[in-house]
Order: C-alpha cells, then structure tokens, then sequence
C-alpha cells in the first residue's frame, strides 16, 4: 500500500510540473527591461533559438518598441532645446539691436549742418 501511494505522489509531482509557463508577451518584456536584457542575451547565445524561439522573436518586437519610445523622447527633447536656444538667440540679437540703435544717435535733418556747395576751383572749359 505504501508503494502504490509514494508511485500515486511521484506520478501527481511529475505531472504538475511537466508543462512549460507560456511564452512572455512583447507588453511583459517591455514593461521589465531586467528580464528582456537577459532573455536577450539568452538569444544571443544560442545562434538557433534566437531565430525559432517564440520569446526571443517577442524580445526583438520590445527592443523596437521601446526605441521607438526612446526616439520619440529623444524628438521632442531636441525640438524644445531647438525652441530654447532659438529663443535665446533672438533676444540676444534684439539686445544686440537695442544696444546698436542707442550707441549711434539718429539722424536728424533739422539740427544737422547745413553743407554749401563750393564751386570748382577750376571751372571745366568747354
């Protein structure tokens, strides 16, 4: 009787334990950069499974999805430095301009010399 019990307990471990967990999602591997670096160096190792394995396939679809996150940031970061420095340059040319008007007084034609035209020394011949 004893027997049959410890083969019935081995039989039910083997059998809870033969199934694979199903393979992770591309959202899993996205979200958990740990376990996608791993899995991919997992891929990289193994030159067969990094082309049929379902996981290292799910792997390289979150490694473009997050670079595609990434390139999205890295725009927006660059359009508002772009807008900063943009900004920046326009009020230093307007300063610059401002500074330029006052250093050089405007012309006034009521309080400036009257020239007179001289005549030639020399008259031309005709």
């Amino acid at each position: 009787m004893k027997r049959i019990a410890s083969l019935l307990a081995a039989f039910a471990v083997v059998g809870c334990g033969g199934h694979e967990p199903p393979p992770r999602t591309v959202n899993d591997l996205a979200e958990d950069p740990a376990v996608l670096q791993g899995l991919m160096a997992r891929c990289e190792a193994d030159k067969k499974a990094k082309f049929t394995d379902v996981e290292c396939a799910h792997a390289r679809r979150a490694l473009d999805r997050i670079g595609g996150v990434e390139d999205e940031k890295l725009k927006e970061d660059r359009a508002a430095e772009f807008e900063r420095q943009r900004t920046l340059r326009r009020e230093h040319e307007e300063a610059q301009r401002r500074a330029a008007s006052q250093a050089t007084p405007a012309f006034d034609p009521y309080s400036s010399p009257v020239a007179t035209d001289t005549p030639p020394a020399n008259p031309p011949k005709p």
